[in-house]
């Protein structure tokens, strides 16, 4: 069973370019990967290449699995997306 952080994980990470709560929860739960499957997974996270602080570190099929920088989260400033 999912959490509420997990939901709004879910339902809001690719709004973490614009949204300095988003990223305040990222980098305070320390997230370092991410799992795209493009079969299923939440609409927020697809269409994450070209976000800042991704890199996409592996991909099979239609999972990819980026890595996340939190150093560049932490220097994005509130208007910046």
């Amino acid at each position: 069973m999912l959490g509420r952080t997990d939901v709004v994980l879910l339902e809001h990470f690719g709004s973490y370019p614009t949204d300095p709560d988003m990223r305040v929860q990222l980098v305070t739960l320390d997230v370092a990967w991410v799992y795209d499957d493009s079969c299923g997974v939440a609409p927020s996270l697809q269409h994450l290449d070209g976000l800042p602080g991704m890199t996409r570190a592996f991909m099979s099929g239609s999972v990819t699995v980026y890595a996340l920088d939190l150093n560049v989260l932490r220097t994005l400033k509130v208007s910046q997306g």
